[in-house]
């Protein structure tokens, strides 16, 4: 072998070593980059925490807010318009749910805690509460209003019995039908007019009922929401 044959040797070899440096010096480089991502990643969290969330669409208009305070917390959700469209509270005190129209007028209204539960639903012109359901301890009953707001039909029921009443635009009642007293008849002031089997009695009877079922609707009015 000659002397330019051993050069070509060594040269061979050096730069075989060299290769072999890169490749090592890549691999450490590689894991020490990972090692260092993986320890200011840190360990992913699958839990967001916040008091509020704002919920908006792809051209930043808020639509809805998810909040929590120490008092109440709930969803709110807004109309196109950025009225109030719809609505749940949660607090110690009890829990709700609101339904608007597309303009933020109040439709249907819910509401429940530890004693008694009530659902509302408005007049869509007046706004005025025109049917109301409640029920609690003492009982249940419905009401439904004019557009005034005015008592027109009762429904209630208690341990005394059931009872419906119908009044006119005044809220004087002018029918009663009652578990106890049967169907009775009122005049627009109030007074009693006729009642169920109240024919067969003489004028000294119709006299004394017809008292004491006056004095019995004036103290008992329209069955009220319990």
């Amino acid at each position: 072998m000659t002397e330019l044959d051993q050069v070509q040797v060594r040269v061979r070899r050096l730069e075989l070593a060299n290769a072999r440096l890169s490749v090592l010096l890549t691999l450490v480089v590689l894991v020490t980059t990972a090692i260092v991502l993986m320890g200011s990643t840190g360990p992913q969290k699958s839990v967001l925490e916040a008091q509020q969330f704002v919920l908006k669409d792809s051209a930043g208009q808020e639509r809805g807010s998810l909040f929590a305070t120490e008092s109440s917390w709930g969803l709110v959700l807004y109309n196109r318009d950025s009225s109030k469209a719809a609505a749940f509270f949660v607090s110690d005190n009890g829990n709700s749910a609101m339904l608007n129209d597309r303009k933020g007028n109040s439709r249907i209204m819910a509401y429940a805690n530890d004693k008694e539960s009530n659902l509302a639903m408005f007049d869509v012109d007046t706004h005025q509460t025109k049917v109301e359901v409640k029920n609690n301890p003492e009982g249940a009953a419905i009401a439904f209003r004019d557009g005034n707001g005015v008592d027109r039909i009762g429904m209630g029921l208690s341990s005394a019995g059931g009872v419906v009443t119908i009044n006119d635009a005044n809220s004087t009642t002018r029918t009663v039908l009652d578990a106890n007293l049967g169907l009775a008849t009122f005049d627009p002031k109030g007074s009693f007019v006729w009642g169920a089997g109240f024919d067969r009695f003489s004028k000294e009877e119709q006299q004394a009922m017809r008292k004491v079922i006056e004095d019995s609707m004036r103290g008992a009015g329209a069955p009220k929401i319990p």
